[in-house]
Parts: C-alpha cells; sequence; structure tokens
C-alpha cells in the first residue's frame, strides 16, 4: 500500500483484537475418552445415544464435559460398547468402586420397573418376611390370578 491508498476499513476498529480461542482436549477426562472411543470405531453421536435410548444433545454434553458425571448405568452401557470391562468409565468420573456398582445393576434381561407402582416398595419389604411357603403359595396365586384374565396379562391401570 502507497501513502496516497486509503486503508481498508478494519471491521475491528474500536475493539480488541483477540486471538481465536483453542480448545484444548485433555484426554483425562472422561467425556475426551468416550469421544476417543467413539471415533476410533467411527460411530455417529446419534448413534451411541440411540442405543442408550437418549438423544443426541444428551449424549454431546457427555463427550464435551458439559455433564460431569454421565449415569452409571450409561457408562456401563458405553464401555461394552466401546469393548472396555463395564467399570472402565466409572472410575474416570470419581465413583469409587466401578465393580460395587456394576454388582448393583440388574442383569441382563431382568425386569425393570423404571416407575413403580404405589404401594411397590412396601409390597416387595413384605415379600421378603414371608416363609418359601408362603412365598410358593404367593406365586401361585399370582399365576391363577394372570390365568384369570382376559389377554393373560393383568390390568395395570391404577384404581
Amino acid at each position: 500500500m502507497t501513502d496516497t491508498q486509503t486503508p481498508e476499513p478494519n471491521n475491528w476498529t474500536g475493539r480488541r483484537q483477540q486471538a481465536p480461542r483453542q480448545t484444548v482436549r485433555s484426554t483425562t477426562t472422561v467425556g475426551a475418552k468416550l469421544r476417543e472411543a467413539r471415533e476410533a470405531l467411527d460411530l455417529k453421536q446419534e448413534w451411541v445415544a440411540d442405543q442408550l435410548g437418549i438423544n443426541q444433545e444428551r449424549y454431546s454434553r457427555y463427550e464435551t464435559g458439559r455433564t460431569k458425571r454421565p449415569s452409571p448405568e450409561h457408562l456401563v452401557a458405553l464401555a461394552k460398547l466401546y469393548g472396555f470391562p463395564d467399570e472402565y468409565f466409572l472410575a474416570m468420573v470419581g465413583f469409587r468402586s466401578g465393580a460395587d456398582l456394576v454388582a448393583r445393576l440388574p442383569p441382563e434381561g431382568a425386569l425393570v420397573i423404571p416407575s413403580p407402582r404405589a404401594g411397590l416398595p412396601e409390597f416387595l419389604a413384605m415379600v421378603e418376611q414371608l416363609s418359601k411357603a408362603d412365598f410358593a403359595e404367593l406365586i401361585n396365586t399370582c399365576e391363577f390370578m394372570l390365568a384369570q384374565s382376559s389377554d393373560g396379562v393383568a390390568d395395570t391401570t391404577p384404581d
């Protein structure tokens, strides 16, 4: 540019210019490890989220660290999905004993009641106190009641 030319307008005039932010990814965080494992298998976030039964936005928060402690169930499922031992990601987020948490998870194929009916915890506490004979009688009664229903499934509508 010569002295007689006018400089091109600067959009930053009057503003402090800053260097672009650089994101430093630490491979020691659980989010970075989740992303690293997913990318190593060439999987999309949407697919992984679908496997967990959550939306892609929630899974993205796991990888970016916006969710500091994903649920232990999801961490175990992700470890299995990515081919790691069940407790691999659990220890990274501060769970004291990954093996203890895994042991408390229901076995694969177990009946899981996400929102139990009113009174179910109390009922189960009473069932725990039954003798073996009384428990067998309770099972027989339940089977009889289910057989009497028209389609073999008990009515689950609340009273």
